[in-house]
């Protein structure tokens, strides 16, 4: 089931993508086309969401969604050449250890 976690949870980072995709056209078709396929992703993503919280506890798949961060720097680093800064690895190392106490905090 994690596995199938981290694949809905790379479908919501496609969404987000395909919206700045959206975002980048001039041509009004294109914009259509490029946010349809983020709606389309997106509901995907809310049905494969609530087959996860069936089987996996919710304190569990919640903090895992910190990964949509690294999906996000990723496809924007290999994509629209966008380049990942200390900054960036410092915020999300902080992001990725607040989740991991505050998950201990509530073992």
């Amino acid at each position: 089931m994690i596995v199938i976690l981290f694949a809905i949870y790379l479908i919501y980072s496609l969404s987000v993508l395909m919206s700045k995709f959206a975002s980048l056209q001039e041509n009004e078709l294109y914009f259509l086309l490029f946010y349809g396929i983020s709606l389309l992703f997106l509901f995907i993503y809310a049905i494969g969401w609530q087959i996860i919280i069936k089987n996996i506890p919710l304190s569990v798949a919640y903090p895992l969604k910190v990964i949509v961060i690294i999906f996000g720097m990723i496809f924007g680093y290999f994509i629209f050449k966008e380049q990942i800064t200390f900054k960036m690895i410092i915020g999300t190392a902080l992001i990725f250890i607040g989740v991991f106490y505050v998950g201990k905090a509530y073992e």
